[in-house]
C-alpha cells in the first residue's frame, strides 16, 4: 500500500537525512490526507515539513485548517514556519485566531514568530490580552511579539509584565528588551518613549525585589 511505502520513507529519510525524490513527496501528502492513523499524518507532517518541498505547503495548510486531531494540527503549524511562502503567515494567523486547541495555537503563535511578518502583530497582541486561562498561549504571544520587534507591541507587552503567571511576565520582560535591542532609532513618542519608561521602571523594581 502507498501509505506503508510513505512510512517507510519517513523512518529511512529522518534516520539518514537524505533529500526526498518527487515521488516519496507525493508519497507523504497522500499519507497528510488520507491516512485514518492519526499517528501517521503527524509522521507524514513533520517529515514534509523537514523535506521543506514547496508542494508540501497547500497540504500543511489544510491539515492545520481541516485536520480533526489537534495533533496533526498542531504538527502542521510548527512545520510551516519552514517555508517561504505569503500564505503561511495567514494560515497560522487564521489558527492562532480560530482553533479550539491552545496547544495548536501556541504552536501557531510561535511560528508565526519565527517567521517574523509584521502582519501577525495585531493578532499576537490579541492572543496576549485575551487567550483568558491558557497562560502557554500569552506566552508564546510574548515571545513572538519579541522576535517581530513591531513597537505596537511595547504597551501590551507592558501591561503582561503584570500576569499572573510568571512564565508570561518574563516572556513580556524579554520580549521588551529585545525590542528596545532591535530599533536602534529613535521610537514615536506617543508609542514608545513613555511605555519603554514604565517597563523599565518595573524590570527595575523586579530585578532590585529579587
Amino acid at each position: 500500500m502507498v501509505e506503508t511505502r510513505a512510512i517507510l520513507i519517513m523512518v529511512v529519510l529522518a534516520a539518514l537525512a537524505v533529500p526526498a525524490g518527487a515521488d516519496e513527496v507525493d508519497d507523504l501528502i497522500l499519507v497528510l490526507k488520507t491516512d485514518i492513523n492519526y499517528n501517521n499524518r503527524v509522521l507524514a507532517a513533520s517529515e514534509l515539513g523537514r523535506i521543506n518541498d514547496p508542494k508540501a505547503v497547500d497540504p500543511l495548510i489544510e491539515a492545520l485548517k481541516e485536520d480533526k486531531e489537534w495533533e496533526v494540527r498542531m504538527t502542521a503549524a510548527m512545520q510551516l514556519d519552514n517555508f517561504d511562502d505569503t500564505r503561511v503567515a495567514d494560515s497560522l494567523i487564521a489558527a492562532l485566531r480560530e482553533d479550539e486547541d491552545s496547544s495548536v495555537q501556541v504552536a501557531a503563535a510561535s511560528s508565526l514568530g519565527k517567521i517574523g511578518d509584521p502582519r501577525a502583530v495585531d493578532s499576537l497582541i490579541e492572543a496576549l490580552i485575551e487567550s483568558g486561562p491558557d497562560f502557554d498561549v500569552r506566552w508564546a504571544a510574548a515571545e513572538s511579539l519579541g522576535q517581530i520587534g513591531d513597537p505596537r507591541a511595547i504597551e501590551p507587552l507592558t501591561e503582561a509584565m503584570k500576569d499572573e503567571n510568571e512564565y508570561v511576565r518574563n516572556a513580556a520582560e524579554s520580549a521588551l528588551e529585545e525590542i528596545e535591542a532591535s530599533n536602534e532609532s529613535p521610537l514615536p513618542i506617543s508609542i514608545s518613549a513613555a511605555s519603554f519608561l514604565v517597563a523599565a521602571l518595573i524590570i527595575w523594581s523586579r530585578k532590585k525585589s529579587g
